[in-house]
C-alpha cells in the first residue's frame, strides 16, 4: 500500500516497522486494534514483546486467538519455552500454536467468504544470535560470533512478499541472516510506499555513520508510523519501541528498563521522549501521539521460562483506570 492509498479492512492489518543495524536492532508498532466488525478499539493492546537480551517480536492482524488467549498471549507462550528449545524450535513452537490456535478460532458475525481476510496474521521478530556453524550457513565470520537476523512466522506474509488477501491454512516459518554491516529496514502489515521507504532508509544509515543511539532511530520509525497513520485508520499513533544492542545479546538477562519519561508540562514533547540521558540502555520506548499523556506502557517480556505481561505506570488514579480496561498485570513462571 502507498501512503493516500486503501485503508485496511476489518482484519485489524496495521504496520510494524523493524530496522536492523550492525550494532542494534529497534521496532516499532502502534497499539490500536480493529475488532471483527471493523470497530477501531484505542490502543491498549501491547504487540511487543522482548525475548530476553538479544531479540524482539511483534505482531499483526488478529488480535485475539481464541476465547480466553489473546494473540499476544499466545506470542508470549511461544516464546516463553526459550531455554527449553534452540530458537529454530522457539519458532517452530510458534508457527504450531498458531495454527491450531487459527484453524479453530469461531468468528461470529463474519461472513464466510471473509474469514479467509479476517485470519491473516504476522509475528515479526529480530535481533543477534551466534550459530552452531556459521561456514555451513554461508555467513561471514564476525568478531564476536554474533549474526543479526530476521525472521517471520505468518500465513499471509513472507520476507520477501506483502501482504496477502486470504490467510494460508498453515503459519510458515521464515529465518534469515543479514549479512554483516548491512541495513534492513522490513515493514510488516500494511506496508511503506516505495518512495518513503528509501526516504527513511537513507535518513537511517545517515544516523548510524554517525554513531547516533538506538533512540534516533526509534524516533525516526514512529513518526513513520504515524505518518502512516495520518491516512489509514487502522494503524495507531501511540507507538512503542523496543531496542536490542549488540553488545547486550549475550549478557545475563536481569530485566528490562525503559527511557526517561518527561513529567512537567513544559517537557512534554516528542524530543523528552527520544533524549539520550547518561548511560541510557534503554530497551524501550513509549511515545503516545498526545505527549501530555500520563499513563505509560512496557513491552511483554518472555526468557527462559519467565513471562510478564501488561507493564504500566504512571499516575495512581489513572493507572487504575487503565488497569479496569487491561486486567491486572501479570507475571508468571512457566513450570519447566
Amino acid at each position: 500500500m502507498t501512503e493516500g492509498g486503501t485503508s485496511a479492512s476489518i482484519t485489524g492489518v496495521t504496520l510494524i516497522l523493524t530496522c536492523i543495524t550492525p550494532s542494534c536492532v529497534v521496532q516499532a508498532s502502534d497499539r490500536r486494534l480493529t475488532t471483527m466488525r471493523g470497530e477501531l478499539f484505542e490502543e491498549k493492546e501491547n504487540k511487543a514483546t522482548l525475548l530476553c537480551n538479544h531479540a524482539t517480536f511483534a505482531y499483526t492482524g488478529l488480535a485475539d486467538m481464541g476465547v480466553t488467549e489473546k494473540t499476544h498471549e499466545l506470542l508470549l507462550r511461544s516464546l516463553g519455552v526459550h531455554g527449553s528449545k534452540n530458537f529454530d524450535g522457539v519458532l517452530d513452537e510458534l508457527g504450531r500454536n498458531a495454527t491450531r490456535a487459527v484453524r479453530s478460532l469461531v468468528l461470529p458475525g463474519v461472513a464466510r467468504a471473509d474469514r479467509a481476510k479476517v485470519r491473516r496474521t504476522a509475528f515479526v521478530g529480530a535481533g543477534f544470535l551466534e550459530p552452531r556453524k556459521p561456514d555451513l550457513s554461508g555467513l561471514d565470520p564476525s568478531p564476536d560470533g554474533l549474526q543479526s537476523f530476521i525472521c517471520l512466522v505468518s500465513n499471509a506474509q513472507t520476507l520477501a512478499a506483502g501482504w496477502e488477501e486470504e490467510a494460508s491454512r498453515d503459519f510458515s516459518v521464515e529465518l534469515q541472516f543479514v549479512p554483516q554491516g548491512h541495513l534492513v529496514l522490513h515493514a510488516t502489515g500494511v506496508g511503506l510506499s516505495p518512495d518513503y521507504r528509501r526516504r527513511l532508509v537513507k535518513v537511517v544509515r545517515r544516523c548510524v555513520r554517525r554513531g547516533l543511539s538506538p533512540n534516533s532511530i526509534a524516533r525516526l520509525l514512529t513518526r513513520a508510523i504515524r505518518a502512516v497513520s495520518s491516512w489509514n485508520g487502522a494503524v495507531g499513533g501511540n507507538v512503542m519501541s523496543t531496542i536490542v544492542r549488540r553488545a547486550d545479546a549475550r549478557k545475563r538477562f536481569e530485566g528490562v528498563s525503559g527511557s526517561a519519561i518527561p513529567l512537567v508540562p513544559e517537557l512534554f514533547n516528542e524530543a523528552q521522549f527520544f533524549k539520550l540521558v547518561k548511560d541510557d540502555r534503554s530497551q524501550w520506548i513509549y511515545c503516545p501521539r498526545d505527549f501530555a499523556d500520563r499513563v505509560h506502557y512496557m513491552p511483554n517480556v518472555a526468557c527462559n521460562g519467565l513471562q510478564m505481561t501488561t507493564g504500566l505506570f504512571g499516575p495512581e488514579g489513572l493507572v487504575a483506570e487503565a488497569q479496569d480496561e487491561l486486567g491486572e498485570p501479570n507475571t508468571r513462571r512457566r513450570r519447566r
